[in-house]
């Protein structure tokens, strides 16, 4: 009978991580094609092109605005997607560089393998209904292996409430969607930490191996994907209860074998189609000026971008990060607090060193790590300040979603009713932090899953109505 009962309880477990990624899926497959409108980012089609033209010409093509001595870029109007007649473009023609060297070609295979696959020929036919599809299936894939991490690390709840938050934030929804570089490497950044874990636990050098491929071939695809090397390091190092010196070793296995993965072949890969090319571009990408300082810094906590111009503002990133800031100070297990910290201050290095503010896709990275952050404060129920932090920040998406939906007509009068509540909801949580009451304690625990629940649902809505027809006006 207790077999019976155990094996129906992880059979409900199955279940439900099952169903919030498919709840997932089909909220990133809503209006794949059209939101973020099709041109809003050119990355998109330039990544497909180079896949395109490695397969059919053995030779990268792409738009690029970068200049070279060793080529004069082609100029060509190309009307993909009709972004002529919707403005997209703004009327500029495309600048072709064969080869393109901007990005290393993994995110070009990925895509503009798929979109060739189903019958794509010329550049014309790398539509966003073909080149998207494929980050549809990785956004998905993101929200199982983010349980997983957090499930691994810490505990079931831990890992369904992390992928529930990822399935249905309607930023991380939306940017999911771009085939962009970072769109790739972050499932391989997931599966890297993944097996680390499973490293440290079995000691088989076999998933260390595994870790250190996977963290090399995030590199193919973008050369900010260091950061999984970094973190990697890192998670191995400080993540593990045993000796220094044993962990130092496999640390640097994992390094050396993660960058020789995946530099080496980058720079085969550019020798062998034009070395003078390849390198003129790496120098003009080092020599370009990014946001730099408190500036960057204040951009990354206030904008959240899915491109160059258009953001959403998502409360569920903004606890993210109040989330991780709290847990620097408050969970005192060193190795639970590594995976919590390390990977937020390596994309932090990168961002600040390598990426630019201007640019929404530089954040990426950052989403499932302030995500589990948000996650694990459940884990902390029985501290009374945890219970008042989660309790108010548990509210800030509501608050931010409450007005969105409000003003596309979906709840115009509830979104007045709730200040009032609001109001007394934040009195109740005064009185329980200065009571400390056993029973208001309880109560206030109910709550916080009450309004996590409320805040999924309208994050869903809010998904749900993010169409072409209201996309300028939902940022």
């Amino acid at each position: 009978m207790e077999l019976n009962k155990k094996s129906l309880i992880n059979t409900v477990k199955i279940i439900s991580i099952l169903l919030i990624c498919f709840l997932g899926f089909r909220l990133r497959l809503q209006n794949y094609s059209s939101v973020p409108r099709p041109g809003d980012s050119s990355d998109e089609y330039a990544n497909a092109w180079s896949g395109l033209g490695l397969i059919e010409l053995g030779v990268p093509i792409g738009w690029s605005y970068l200049e070279s001595d060793s080529y004069q870029p082609i100029h060509r109007y190309i009307n993909v997607d009709n972004i002529y007649q919707t403005g997209t473009a703004h009327g500029n023609p495309f600048y072709l560089h064969i080869p393109w060297f901007d990005h290393p070609p993994g995110m070009g295979i990925l895509t503009g393998g798929f979109a060739y696959l189903k019958g794509a020929r010329v550049l014309e036919d790398a539509t966003t209904v073909l080149i998207r599809k494929p980050m549809v299936y990785l956004g998905a894939l993101n929200i199982l292996l983010l349980f997983l991490i957090g499930y691994l690390y810490f505990n079931y709840k831990t890992g369904i409430i992390a992928a529930l938050i990822y399935s249905v934030s309607p930023l991380i929804v939306v940017a999911n969607r771009l085939p962009q570089a970072e769109n790739a490497f972050i499932p391989l950044f997931l599966i890297s930490t993944i097996f680390i874990k499973l490293f440290q636990n079995k000691s088989n050098y076999i998933y260390l191996f595994f870790s250190a491929l996977i963290a090399g071939v995030g590199i193919w695809f973008k050369i900010p994907a260091l950061m999984i090397t970094a973190s990697g390091f890192l998670l191995i190092l400080y993540s593990s209860p045993v000796q220094f010196k044993k962990r130092f070793k496999p640390a640097i296995i994992f390094t050396l074998i993660s960058i020789s993965f995946g530099v080496i072949p980058l720079l085969v890969y550019g020798l062998a189609l034009n070395p003078q090319a390849f390198f003129q571009v790496l120098f003009f990408h080092a020599q370009r000026t990014y946001g730099i300082g408190i500036s960057a810094f204040y951009q990354l906590l206030n904008q959240s971008k899915i491109t160059g111009s258009f953001s959403i503002t998502d409360g569920w990133l903004i606890c993210g990060w109040l989330s991780w800031l709290i847990l620097l100070v408050k969970n005192k297990n060193n190795y639970q607090k590594c995976l919590i910290s390390a990977p937020v201050f390596v994309c932090l290095i990168f961002f600040l060193f390598l990426g630019s503010e201007s640019y929404g896709w530089y954040i990426y990275p950052f989403f499932p790590w302030l995500i589990l952050s948000l996650a694990v404060m459940f884990n902390f129920l029985d501290d009374i300040n945890i219970i008042s932090a989660l309790s108010i920040l548990i509210s800030i998406p509501i608050q931010i979603l409450l007005p969105k939906l409000g003003v596309t007509n979906i709840f115009p009068h509830f979104t007045s009713f709730w200040r009032f509540i609001y109001t007394l909801y934040l009195f109740f949580v005064c009185l329980t932090y200065l009571s400390s009451n056993k029973t208001l304690i309880k109560i206030q625990k109910i709550l916080i899953y009450v309004l996590f629940i409320l805040g999924v649902f309208l994050s869903i809505k809010y998904s749900l109505v993010i169409s072409p027809e209201t996309w300028p006006s939902v940022n």
